[in-house]
């Protein structure tokens, strides 16, 4: 590992790997915690489940 953060491809987001926090945005929330294991020299990453509905939403201005 060369760093201890991850970075969004799509967006350009920084967060720790440490704990998922937003370390530059856009992103405004931290990344969800997955299990993570190490065989044959790879890293493997469980697949998150990205809610599409109902997820928590940036708050609006002024509030």
């Amino acid at each position: 590992m060369r760093s201890s953060l991850i970075e969004c491809s799509c967006h350009g987001s920084t967060f720790a790997i440490v704990d998922g926090t937003v370390k530059e945005g856009p992103a405004w929330t931290a990344l969800p915690e997955r299990k993570v294991t190490h065989q044959d020299g790879r890293l493997q990453v469980t697949k998150a489940r990205w809610r599409t509905r109902g997820g928590p939403r940036r708050p609006s201005p002024g509030v």
